[in-house]
């Protein structure tokens, strides 16, 4: 994903491939060499279903170039929403099966990468790849709809609304998680009588959801925000917090760690406290 993510906004945009669905899956399963990384399956597969029964029969290996070759085509041409093109990338790729392993993964960040080089915000927050993971039963069953078999002229629409339905759901996740973090910063701001701009604010808001805070995970995130600050300076600021009562301190020297201290943790549900 973090490739994608360099991708996504490469203004020299280059052409979808074989060699980068390739490279995408080498990424992927590069960890295991038995699932011959970066190179196309060289014989037949098949995806079991409930009790061991066949549910799908991929290709034969030998189409699996030519059929590739078709979808980048359609990919490197397509006109069509973004959202429906990124689906369908994501369906054709999965149905040509055309790895020993890890074709869902590389099926989800060649959907990833679609959405975000057609413009639709980042790849991370398009993505819906945590949806799912939670509904699971859901997506083989949309899959299913579109045969046993790569049958291309067959009806992509149920797929097609299950995947749109998952993109609404996660965005209505992501909207209530903003929201939620959101509150979180106002009521830290009331609890604390801290401005909006204090640079101790960051640190405070990792802890209040259950984040463990270091000196270096402190100087890491306000170097982010083009604020950093010396080890000095960042032990004095964690130390000031622990006098006020924010941040409780555990453990000592080198491996010394922060963690909300009880008015903190009550801000966020799940954290030691409740709303």
């Amino acid at each position: 994903m973090t490739f994608v993510l360099q991708l996504a906004d490469d203004a020299e945009q280059p052409m979808y491939s074989s060699h980068l669905i390739r490279a995408l899956h080498f990424m992927l399963a590069g960890f295991d060499l038995r699932a011959r990384p970066g190179r196309w399956r060289d014989g037949p597969v098949y995806v079991t279903g409930q009790h061991g029964v066949v549910a799908y029969t991929a290709p034969d290996a030998a189409l699996v170039p030519e059929l590739i070759t078709a979808l980048v085509v359609e990919l490197n041409r397509a006109q069509g929403p973004a959202l429906v093109t990124a689906a369908m990338a994501h369906l054709n790729l999965v149905r040509i099966h055309p790895f020993r392993d890890g074709n869902g993964r590389a099926a989800r960040v060649l959907q990833s990468l679609v959405l975000g080089r057609q413009g639709m915000l980042t790849p991370l927050f398009m993505s819906v790849e945590e949806y799912l993971g939670t509904h699971t039963p859901a997506y083989y069953e949309a899959l299913a709809t579109t045969g046993d078999r790569f049958l291309p002229d067959r009806d992509a629409g149920p797929w097609l609304r299950f995947m749109l339905q998952a993109h609404v759901a996660q965005a209505e996740a992501y909207r209530e998680r903003l929201r939620r973090f959101d509150r979180l910063w106002l009521d830290l701001m009331r609890l604390t009588g801290l401005a909006e701009d204090d640079r101790t604010l960051g640190a405070l808001m990792d802890a209040a959801m259950g984040l463990k805070v270091t000196r270096a995970s402190y100087q890491a995130l306000l170097e982010r925000d083009g604020r950093a600050v010396s080890s000095r300076s960042a032990a004095r600021d964690l130390m000031l917090l622990v006098e006020r009562g924010w941040l409780a301190p555990v453990g000592d020297n080198r491996g010394r760690v922060y963690v909300a201290a009880s008015p903190l943790a009550a801000l966020w549900p799940g954290s030691g406290g409740g709303r």
